[in-house]
C-alpha cells in the first residue's frame, strides 16, 4: 500500500492564526441619527442660553403698527404739528417738553433724540447708561439720526 504525506504545507495551530480586528462601518442611518441628536443639543443649548442670558422685562416693541405710531408721535412732535411746550434749561435754552421728560402713548413713556443735536433727554443727559434704555426705533433720514427708546424694567 501507498502512504502519501501531505506536500510540504504548513503545519499550525488554531491559536496561533491571527484574527482580524472586528472595525464597525456606521451606515448613512447612523450618520444621519448623529447629526439629528447634535442638532437637538445643539437647538437645547440655544434656547436655554436665551432663556438665561437674556434679562426679563426687555423686549423690544414686536408689533409694527404700535413702533409706527410711536415714531409718527415724535415726527409730529419735531414738526410741531403736536402742541409741544418750551421749556427753560438754562439761561437762554429752550427745550421741548417732550424732549425733555418724554411722553406717554398707549401707557407708556417714550424719549428720543435726535443725534449731533443737543439733547435733554435722559440718554443725551447722561441720567440713564444705554444698559437701562429699551430701544424701540432707530433710523436716520436726511443726515440726522433718531433714537426713540423707553426705560428698561429692572
Amino acid at each position: 500500500m501507498f502512504q502519501a504525506q501531505p506536500a510540504s504545507l504548513p503545519t499550525r495551530q488554531l491559536r496561533d492564526v491571527a484574527l482580524p480586528p472586528i472595525v464597525i462601518r456606521p451606515g448613512q442611518h447612523t450618520f444621519w441619527a448623529l447629526l439629528a441628536v447634535q442638532l437637538v443639543v445643539v437647538l437645547a443649548a440655544l434656547v436655554w442660553s436665551i432663556d438665561t442670558l437674556v434679562p426679563p422685562g426687555r423686549v423690544a416693541l414686536a408689533d409694527g403698527d404700535n413702533r409706527q405710531h410711536v415714531v409718527a408721535a415724535v415726527y409730529s412732535r419735531l414738526n410741531q404739528q403736536t402742541p409741544d411746550r418750551l421749556l427753560s434749561v438754562a439761561p437762554g435754552v429752550l427745550a421741548r417738553e417732550s424732549s425733555l421728560r418724554g411722553f406717554e402713548l398707549n401707557g407708556s413713556t417714550y424719549y428720543y433724540q435726535l443725534a449731533g443735536e443737543q439733547g435733554f433727554d435722559p440718554l443725551s443727559r447722561g441720567s440713564v447708561s444705554h444698559e437701562q434704555v429699551e430701544v424701540v426705533y432707530r433710523a436716520a433720514n436726511a443726515g440726522r439720526t433718531l433714537l426713540i427708546y423707553t426705560m428698561a424694567q429692572p
